[in-house]
């Protein structure tokens, strides 16, 4: 993936509002300082085929089902892909810096992109006790409770009754995404707008479904027990598997966590975990009974085409089909009303069929950049199958879509090779997979890393994904990571100075003098807490600063994610915040030249021009970018608000230390984590502290 430089943060608000015509070019970045020489701002390509975090994006399940690509600070988003066809493209204004996918009331699943302001507000009917487009309705019996909450990427601007106007958003709020109906303490209904982050959501957890998403956490441990751990300010209500209820909460007693253990015949079994309400070891709830397959769905009609003949020594557009060629790959795609009916190499034929629903809608070939020599094409037919053929002893063959993956090579007909941030990453097209993955070359001459057969999947097993940083830089350290469909993944390593390769596991230690991106680390060095965050599935078993032991997980502890206190003058912490991959925290603080555990971390500032979300900061606009809100994440809290690096507040004390920030025009609302909420208003360019009337 190759990244474009557009400007610096400080003009970060401009570009988002205003677009390209206050975007710097390359030069003028390159003479262009700021008093502390922020990071430049790049724009990238989204693949939404390939569903991870990365450096440059956070990918998240939501509890409804969608998926979201987010931004992390630094970047914003120029062209999104699914594979290899583009499906947006940025022409003018402002850079989106999240896409959504999101089913429709149709069923079908389409991504959109989103700006920061562009959190989309509706109105909310408590007569209409259903679902919609932008709100999900549920009722829960045993509390008495109906609830709305809203679809991903849309929040609550008023909540109505019929004609009645029961709930209304002001000038300097946030805006709610759900509503509850509930009875008082006198057994009368009321109903309650919640913003995110507000008390407990109660989730749907499918077990069948095993990934972490936004509201809850999937482990496996090294005993094989799948666990399912759900995240602060969610509850688990329901189980099902596959939409087959399972578990239902009766009493208000959620579990803190539901493990999937495995009987003598290999069949599933829940146990729940409650907070202090049961034993550990739960009674077992009966695995639901055998699932009876639906009937397969109608195949879809497919629309008849005149059928023509495709010459693949031509390489030009014509009105019949398109053309073009991506290095040494030519793909032919006819326009609506025909399809190739046959496929030649002059005068030869090399397919061809009478089978209208056979035609082929795409074809892909090799050997582009040859005069005449091409020996690989696939065709993907009308009826979505797709043929593999190869020339193999003077005759075209066809061929499986099971593949072997040499990482030497790069685009190829039945795979694609993108480069994103010095990675390479491998993904087949059409309908193949990778079943087994090698470096292999034929010649020797200047070889740093030895040829190795990496995996094998087997009958059973296939990857989609491989990454690798075997392309850039012939002298760094090596690394290829494979990621099996079903969670594992293989990781290998080549280190500088040694021949050949080794298999390594996802475990490492953290050496906090490590202040850049690595391979199996990224490191946020410009957020409000710089802070560690491990790629893929990697994750820290020991944090060391130099020769300097800080901590050591116990066995089965692993951390993903690991703030500091480092700034621009301060090169070595003093105190840590280590989350593990349960979510449990553990606070560190250096007391008389040792590591000691710590009930608190220490507050942050916030600049309130620095307008977006970090791993410290959940940013927020409404839709017209008049409102602006910065939460704090975790156990985080805000000591100090600058505005473009000059103070405009200060706590006084710790009880002081704000939670959330709201800006909106001129005024500026803090509010602390205890006590009275503080107000500032601009005049003449300066913050002025307003005078408010004590509160009862």
């Amino acid at each position: 993936m190759k990244l474009c430089i557009i400007f610096r943060p400080l003009l970060f608000y401009l570009l988002l509002c205003y677009g390209k015509k206050f975007a710097l070019s390359t030069d003028q970045a390159a003479t262009t300082t700021t008093p502390q020489q922020q990071p430049l701002l790049y724009s990238i390509e989204v693949d939404i085929a390939q569903r991870e975090s990365t450096s440059e994006i956070i990918y998240n399940v939501e509890f409804d089902g969608a998926e979201t690509f987010v931004c992390r600070k630094g970047y914003v988003i120029r062209e999104v892909w699914k594979r290899d066809k583009l499906l947006w493209k940025y022409e003018k204004d402002a850079y989106p810096d999240k896409v959504y996918i999101i089913t429709g009331s149709d069923g079908k699943r389409t991504a959109n992109v989103r700006y920061p302001y562009d959190e989309l507000v509706v109105e909310v009917d408590l007569s209409v006790k259903q679902s919609n487009d932008w709100v999900i309705y549920q009722r829960y019996d045993q509390e008495d409770i109906d609830l709305f909450i809203c679809k991903t990427g849309y929040l609550i601007s008023k909540v109505k009754k019929g004609q009645a106007v029961v709930w209304q958003w002001q000038q300097g709020l946030d805006y709610p995404n759900r509503v509850i109906i509930h009875k008082d303490e006198h057994g009368k209904k009321m109903a309650t707008v919640k913003f995110p982050g507000d008390e407990h959501i109660l989730l749907i957890l499918d077990v069948a479904v095993r990934q972490s998403t936004n509201e809850v956490d999937y482990v496996k441990d090294q005993h094989g027990i799948d666990a399912f751990i759900p995240k602060p300010g969610y509850r688990i209500h329901r189980v099902v598997k596959n939409g087959k209820f399972v578990w239902e909460c009766q009493d208000g007693i959620y579990p803190d966590r539901i493990n999937i253990v495995y009987d003598e015949n290999g069949r599933p079994i829940a146990r729940f975990k409650f907070p202090d309400a049961v034993p550990e070891a739960a009674p077992p709830v009966a695995a639901p009974p055998p699932e009876v397959a639906p009937p397969p769905p109608p195949p879809p009609e497919i629309k008849e085409r005149s059928g023509m003949q495709l010459d693949l020594m031509a390489k030009e557009p014509t009105q019949y089909y398109n053309y073009e060629d991506q290095g040494n790959v030519g793909t032919y795609t006819p326009y609506d009303t025909v399809a190739f009916n046959s496929i030649m190499k002059k005068n030869s034929t090399i397919w061809s069929t009478r089978d209208k629903k056979k035609y082929a809608t795409l074809v892909v070939r090799d050997g582009v950049k040859k005069c005449k020599s091409f020996n690989n094409v696939s065709l993907q037919h009308l009826d979505g199958s797709y043929t593999h053929l190869t020339y193999d002893k003077g005759n075209w063959v066809e061929i499986s879509k099971e593949l072997i993956l040499n990482i030497k090579f790069q685009n190829t007909v039945r795979y694609d090779y993108s480069e994103e941030h010095d990675l390479g990453i491998f993904t087949p097209k059409h309908d193949c997979v990778f079943k087994n993955v090698r470096l292999q070359r034929s010649c020797s001459c200047g070889r740093r890393t030895g040829d190795r057969d990496f995996w094998h999947g087997g009958k059973e097993k296939i990857t989609r994904r491989v990454v690798t940083n075997y392309h850039f830089n012939m002298d760094r350290e090596k690394y290829l990571s494979i990621f099996v469909e079903g969670g594992e993944v293989f990781h290998y390593r080549s280190p500088t100075g040694q021949y050949g390769w080794d298999q390594i596991s996802n475990e490492m230690v953290l050496d906090l003098k490590k202040k850049d991106n690595t391979y199996r680390f990224y490191y946020a060095a410009y957020d409000q807490l710089p802070t560690y965050v491990g790629n893929y599935n990697f994750v820290f078993t020991a944090i060391v600063n130099g020769n300097e032991h800080i901590w050591q997980g116990e066995k089965g502890q692993y951390a993903n994610l690991v703030y500091t206190d480092c700034s621009d003058q301060k090169e070595d912490p003093d105190n840590l915040a280590i989350v593990l991959t349960d979510e449990t925290k553990i606070l560190l603080q250096k007391s008389g030249g040792r590591w000691v555990k710590s009930d608190e971390f220490p507050g942050f500032d916030l600049d309130i021009l620095e307008q977006y979300s970090t791993t410290t900061i959940s940013y927020a606009q409404n839709t017209d970018a008049t409102a602006h809100s910065f939460t704090t994440k975790n156990i985080f809290l805000i000591k100090r608000v600058l505005d473009e690096c000059k103070e405009i507040w200060k706590a006084e004390n710790k009880s002081q230390y704000a939670r959330k920030v709201i800006l909106f025009g001129d005024q500026l609302i803090i509010k602390p984590h205890l006590g009275q909420r503080i107000e500032y208003e601009k005049k003449d360019r300066k913050w002025v502290k307003k005078v408010l009337e004590q509160q009862n």
